[in-house]
């Protein structure tokens, strides 16, 4: 994990793939974001979350303050994200807004599933998605900030192995 950016109201991650955000559930031992952060620095509010097998940008709130102003962004739609995933086929568009509500698979909060029976990825370690950038009102400062994460190199070797140009 590298940190991205941080002052005394947030914290910005590049969150490497395969790291949860919060405690797994099949494997309870196992390292995970929220903890190694805390024990650096302390309290952290989450603000939004990225599933584990997803890389890129993240914003952890370091006061409750920052947290409500955060969330009312993110609630709003007032924050950009941009993401980057290497899919199979061509689209019919060259940028799409997903604007879709997400349901959490039951019995397993907060986890989406994997279905390794009909799903592809032609070979690839892990879906390709990375959270590539985002954008927000700092809460102190009420300018827009951007922060951003180069692609990881799983991410780069694909792009490469498929000829692909971005």
């Amino acid at each position: 994990m590298k940190i991205l950016y941080e002052d005394e109201h947030l914290l910005i991650v590049d969150k490497p793939a395969g790291l949860s955000v919060l405690p797994d559930g099949w494997e309870k031992d196992s390292q995970y974001l929220v903890k190694m952060l805390e024990e650096h620095y302390g309290k952290i509010f989450i603000v939004h979350r990225l599933d584990k097998i997803t890389s890129g940008v993240m914003v952890f709130a370091r006061n409750a303050e920052t947290h409500r102003a955060l969330n009312i962004q993110f609630e709003n739609h007032q924050a950009e994200k941009i993401y980057h995933a290497i899919v199979e086929g061509n689209p019919k568009w060259d940028e799409k807004v997903a604007k879709r509500p997400l349901r959490a698979n039951v019995g397993h909060k907060h986890r989406t599933m994997v279905d390794d029976k009909n799903g592809k990825m032609y070979g690839l370690p892990r879906p390709m998605l990375h959270a590539q950038s985002l954008s927000f009102i700092h809460p102190a400062s009420n300018e827009r900030v951007k922060f951003s994460a180069p692609h990881p190199g799983d991410f780069e070797e694909a792009l490469k192995i498929l000829g692909a140009a971005y």
